[in-house]
């Protein structure tokens, strides 16, 4: 199956207005702050740091009120040459903050990861500020799960434009990127998790997954 034709499907099937944004476009919803690297890659050095930084001294209060898991749920340590999980959300900090925040709720309540390119040009504080604004909702409440930075995935799927809805058969795409593309499956738009999975399970070549998924 045609990843154009999961695109198609996307586009016509659903009832849902579509719309990806590019990555220039959600930078410029975000004055730019995505990150432009001269590599694709992101350092280990960078991923050590971001993680020293989320564990400083001004978040301890957070980690006490709301538990030693709120940290790892704002950045979670990651491994970014990790296999990358059966179902994902690829998506940007430069997206409107109401998308991320719908995003974020779907993705909870399926224990599906939400992925991002990297760190903004501002840096590890700015970086950390804004996915805990989204992640970590107020009256000491349960944080929502799983935001990463992960830009090797990024280049593993393809994903130029988000949000991005990813399917991929268990066990694949762990080698040098990209992956083959019949190992997954991709719904690209401005969509629910839920329309993007029945898309994947009506007209993919991993339909099974998406519908185990839906379960």
């Amino acid at each position: 199956m045609k990843l154009e034709k999961l695109m198609l499907a996307a586009l016509f099937s659903l009832t849902l207005p579509v719309h990806a944004w590019t990555e220039q476009e959600a930078k410029a919803t975000q004055q730019q702050k995505e990150a432009q690297a001269a590599s694709f890659f992101m350092p280990e050095t960078q991923q050590s740091a971001i993680q020293a930084h989320l564990k400083a001294k001004q978040y301890q209060s957070m980690a006490t009120s709301l538990g030693q898991t709120a940290n790892q749920k704002v950045i979670p340590s990651q491994n970014p040459n990790a296999a990358p999980p059966s179902v994902m959300i690829f998506a940007s900090l430069g997206m409107p903050k109401t998308s991320l925040k719908q995003l974020l709720h779907q993705a909870n309540n399926k224990h599906i990861p939400i992925v991002i390119r990297g760190v903004t040009v501002s840096g590890f504080t700015q970086t950390a500020q804004l996915v805990k604004a989204l992640v970590l909702p107020k009256d000491n409440q349960k944080p929502l799960g799983g935001m990463s930075i992960n830009p090797i995935w990024f280049k593993q799927f393809g994903i130029n434009r988000v949000p991005a809805f990813v399917v991929m058969k268990p066990g694949a795409c762990q080698g040098k990127p990209p992956c083959d593309p019949k190992n997954f499956d991709v719904v690209y738009g401005n969509v629910s998790l839920f329309d993007a999975l029945n898309t994947i399970a009506t007209h993919g070549d991993h339909a099974h997954i998406a519908r185990k998924a839906l379960q």
